[in-house]
């Protein structure tokens, strides 16, 4: 079971509640959500959001942007996240920063595959993942927890992708608006994280700056539009250390405590 510590009831007011489910607000930034069934994680720190979507605002040329740290960008933050979701967490929770940088450390900017990163570093930090399909995002999503997603374009359709949001910027990209593509050109990859869920389409955080489609967040269809690979990162009570379980039930007493 993933994140066995139950995410409901009391523990759920000892965790972050960074992203409500309509609105939230991180440095002067606000980003409403379109739908109320929506579903977001909440334990996104908002500045790491902030943060994240903002890395790569000096760049301004679309094939820098593409794939050379957008790994780190992303993986840095699903795992910031994820151990953001243990409330009292041994020696405190690693930044974005931080994570960020020992990632391009080892790897480099440059593409990467991302299995292979989470294989090394995962275990590093205590943590776990698991490939998935849409269903299994969204299930992770509605348990409030991010996912790392991964995808690779054609370079037509990588300016195909980029016109489009800057044509419309909360508009939901179908394949189509893709166009069609020569396999002699180049590939490239690119990883994002998903953050909402609903009936009609999903939205991505990307980390090309607020001046990318929605505030740095994008909406597609489903996973078929840009093939996407889905990556649950994810913690059980097998990977927590004694005294944050310890930690976490003392707090569970003093919240009781107080309601009593």
């Amino acid at each position: 079971l993933k994140q066995e510590l139950p995410l409901s009831g009391l523990s759920r007011h000892l965790q972050p509640r960074n992203l409500p489910d309509t609105v939230y607000d991180a440095s002067g930034f606000v980003y409403q959500a379109d739908e109320n069934d929506d579903a977001l994680p909440s334990a996104i720190n908002s500045a790491t959001i902030v943060t994240y979507v903002n890395i790569p605002t000096t760049i301004c040329a679309l094939s820098s942007k593409i794939g050379s740290t957008s790994y780190a960008n992303a993986v840095a933050a699903v795992f910031h996240s994820a151990m953001s979701r243990v409330v009292v967490r041994e020696n405190g929770v690693p930044c974005y920063h931080k994570i960020r940088k020992k990632l391009i450390k080892d790897y480099g900017e440059h593409e990467v595959i991302i299995e292979d990163v989470l294989r090394k570093w995962c275990p590093i930090y205590r943590l776990r993942y698991e490939r998935i399909e849409e269903l299994g995002a969204r299930q992770a999503i509605e348990a409030e927890r991010s996912v790392l997603a991964t995808f690779s374009l054609f370079e037509q359709e990588w300016t195909n992708f980029s016109n489009f949001y800057n044509s419309y910027p909360t508009g939901i990209l179908e394949r189509k608006d893709l166009g069609m593509h020569s396999s002699l050109t180049n590939e490239y990859s690119h990883a994002v994280v998903l953050t909402k869920t609903n009936t009609t389409y999903l939205t991505f955080m990307n980390s090309w700056g607020m001046s990318f489609a929605d505030n740095g967040f994008f909406k597609v269809r489903d996973q078929s539009v840009l093939n996407l690979s889905f990556y649950d990162v994810y913690w059980t009570l097998e990977d927590l250390k004694d005294s944050e379980i310890r930690g976490f039930q003392s707090m569970c007493t003093e919240v009781e405590r107080e309601i009593t």
